[in-house]
Formats: C-alpha cells, structure tokens, sequence
C-alpha cells in the first residue's frame, strides 16, 4: 500500500526535504493554529524519517513553508497529532478515496508513524543534546531552503 495521498510536489513543501530525509507520507490535513486568534487552513503536509514538512494553505509560496523535526510532535489520537501552536487532523481527499478507504487509513495512521516518529525523534535526541542545538539546525535546514529559492 503506497502510503502517498497526495503526491509529493502537490506543493513546494517538496523542496524543503533535505537531500538526508526520506519522504514516507504525504497527505493533506487540516491544520488549527492558535495563537491570540485561531486559524485554520487545510495543509499539504509530508512526513519524512526526520520531520515534518507542511504549507499555509494548499498552494503555498516558499515562505510559507515550516519543518518540524520529530522531537516537537506528539500524538493527540489515531489520525490527530500536534506541535503547539499547530494541531494536525487527517484529511480526506474526495477525488481519491472513497469515506471507508479514508476511515481505513486513518485507523491505521498512528501504527505506521509511530515508529517512524521514535527513529527520528531519537535522530535529533542523539545528534542535537540540547534544545537550542535542535533550533539551530532546524533554522540552518530552513535557511538553506530559503537561500536556493533565491536563485
């Protein structure tokens, strides 16, 4: 069973994959963020053995882009997970999947990523001691990104 529902260059968040990543999942969710105010917006969203990648909106500009490595997430139920101030929900793709193949996924979601979570969350525990040395390379992988679309 392939495990991509979108493909994977439904938008620019493709890009962002550092060459080191391995794409494993690509979706669309629905995303909340909260702040002072909640938004909400429905989101291209890859999960790779490092990270996750996802858009502001379907069809994203290059800055709206965000990686979030393993180690920020945990799961809220079998098809929600989060990163706060995000909240992720499993969407589904009408034009592709029938409501039963949609339940069938989502039931299944949490088993197939969780150990995908632990390997990378225990990728930046293991090469990133502190918190601050995680943002830094989260920063250096974004930067990167941001620093080949102005070519």
């Amino acid at each position: 069973m392939s495990h991509f529902f979108v493909p994977i260059n439904h938008s620019k968040a493709v890009e962002m994959v550092p060459d080191d990543e391995e794409i494993l999942y690509s979706t669309l969710c629905h995303v909340e963020f909260y702040m002072k105010e909640k938004e909400y917006w429905e989101s291209h969203v890859l999960i790779t053995n490092h990270s996750v990648i996802f858009t502001k909106g379907k069809f994203s500009n290059p800055i709206q882009l965000y990686y979030l490595p393993w180690s920020a997430i945990k799961f809220l139920g079998r098809a929600k997970f989060n990163s706060t101030p995000y909240n992720f929900r499993l969407k589904r793709d009408i034009l592709i999947e029938t409501d039963e193949e949609f339940l069938e996924r989502s039931q299944s979601f949490k088993s197939f990523i969780k150990p995908i979570k632990e390997e990378g969350k225990k990728y930046w525990k293991t090469n990133f001691q502190s918190g601050s040395e995680r943002m830094a390379e989260v920063r250096r992988i974004v930067e990167h990104y941001l620093n080949t679309q102005k070519k």
